[in-house]
C-alpha cells in the first residue's frame, strides 16, 4: 500500500524538479553577476574584503581597454568601487546602485553627445537621474 497516489507522486516530482531548477538558476546568477542585474545592487552595497573586490574588478575589466574604468578606494577598512563614468561600458555602469541597462545606455548616449562629463554633478543632466539618485552615486563614480 502506497502513501501517495500516482497523481500525487507526479505532482511531488514536478515540484522537486522546479525547486532544483530554480535553485540552480539562482546560484548560477550569484556566480555570474552580469547575468543578474537585480543582484548587482546588493553586491555593491555589501562590504567587500580585498579578495572579493579584486576578483570583481578583474571580472569587470577583462579587456585592457577598460582596465582603468574601475578602481578600488580604500579607507577606514571599507573598500568601495569607483567607476569612471567617462569610459565605463554599459555592463560596468550597471554595477552602480540604481543604474540598470536603460540608465546605463542614457549615460553612454549623453557622454557621446556632450563629449564626456566634465564633473560628476553633470550626471544629473541625464534623463531620470535626479538629486536623490545622484546622492547614492556620488561616492561611487569618478571622472578622469
Amino acid at each position: 500500500m502506497s502513501l501517495f497516489t500516482p497523481q500525487e507522486r507526479r505532482i511531488i516530482y514536478i515540484l522537486i524538479a522546479i525547486l532544483v531548477i530554480g535553485s540552480s538558476i539562482y546560484f548560477y546568477k550569484l556566480k555570474n553577476p552580469f547575468f543578474a542585474p537585480e543582484l548587482d545592487k546588493a553586491i555593491l552595497e555589501m562590504s567587500y574584503n580585498e579578495e572579493s573586490i579584486d576578483s570583481l574588478i578583474r571580472l569587470s575589466t577583462s579587456s585592457s581597454k577598460t582596465a582603468t574604468n574601475i578602481t578600488s578606494k580604500k579607507g577606514n577598512n571599507i573598500t568601495e568601487l569607483m567607476i569612471n563614468i567617462n569610459t565605463a561600458s554599459k555592463e560596468e555602469l550597471t554595477l552602480l546602485p540604481g543604474i540598470g541597462p536603460v540608465y546605463a545606455e542614457r549615460i553612454i548616449e549623453y557622454r557621446k553627445e556632450n563629449g564626456g562629463f566634465k564633473n560628476i554633478d553633470e550626471i544629473t543632466n541625464v534623463k531620470g537621474i535626479g538629486e536623490k539618485r545622484f546622492e547614492n552615486l556620488r561616492d561611487k563614480i569618478k571622472i578622469e
